[in-house]
């Protein structure tokens, strides 16, 4: 009888103790599950990258008016404990006139980078997508480097991209401390400046999938404006996740 006893606890505690292994584990996975699926999202858009960002820089230039003076746009990303160095694209035009442009009414002046967006890197702005006590997003700092320094101020226009077509909307001046969409800097060969956050940010029931700046200044008695467009991941989203594409047409590396 006492053996008997002695088996059945026995056979009880390797049952509460298999049991408890199995809960443990579950949390365990679950918890690992969770924090994959958050991170998988910000890796794959990371990643999707095709073209290698030099390639882009070096197709975009050669797609420019020979009048247009070339710029060189460094945006450096911090992370934990290091720093990466991006030399971004850009596109350019010449303003030939102050008359509106189809492209200035339709606000479609990012639609030639977005054939290649799925190329560009993701930059923060000090928004705090990672919700933890651990973790401080620290802006990114662009350096615009001026082939021919400026003579006049420079001029930048924070838009979001919030469509697959890369219609721009100017950042909105809302709330505490808004300062809008239009940012103004004293002429310099070189421009440095940490990326501000996305005015309005805060009051958007749509986030944008990317942002775009339009760098506008004068040289010459010609007024010039170039265009940066570069990956956000304000909510996690899927950056046109299981939307039509076809309409693009990205350079193969």
């Amino acid at each position: 009888m006492k053996i008997k006893r002695i088996f059945l606890f026995a056979c009880l505690f390797v049952i509460l103790g298999s049991l408890t292994f199995f809960l443990v584990v579950v949390h365990f996975r679950r918890e690992a599950a969770m924090h994959e699926s958050v991170w998988s999202e910000v890796e794959q858009r990371m990643e999707w990258g095709t073209v290698p960002l030099p390639h882009l820089v070096k197709h975009y230039e050669e797609q420019l008016d020979p009048e247009i003076p070339k710029i060189k746009v460094t945006a450096r990303q911090f992370g934990d404990g290091c720093a990466v160095d991006y030399i971004l694209p850009y596109d350019g035009t010449i303003r030939r006139s102050t008359e509106e442009t189809e492209t200035d009414q339709k606000k479609t002046w990012f639609v030639n980078l977005m054939n290649n967006f799925q190329s560009l890197p993701v930059l923060y702005d000090g928004y705090g997508y990672h919700d933890t006590e651990d973790w401080e997003e620290v802006p990114a700092h662009f350096k615009i480097q001026f082939e021919q320094p400026p003579t006049g101020e420079i001029v930048v226009k924070d838009y979001g991209i919030f469509n697959k077509y890369g219609t721009a909307t100017e950042a909105g001046k809302k709330g505490y401390k808004s300062v809008g969409y239009i940012h103004t800097f004293e002429a310099a060969q070189k421009l440095e400046f940490d990326l501000w956050l996305y005015d309005g940010i805060h009051g958007l029931s749509a986030m944008p999938e990317l942002r775009g700046l339009v760098v506008e200044y004068e040289i010459g008695g010609k007024q010039v404006e170039y265009y940066i467009l570069f990956q956000v991941i304000y909510d996690g989203g899927g950056l046109f996740y299981g939307e039509d594409l076809s309409h693009l047409t990205p350079l193969e590396e």
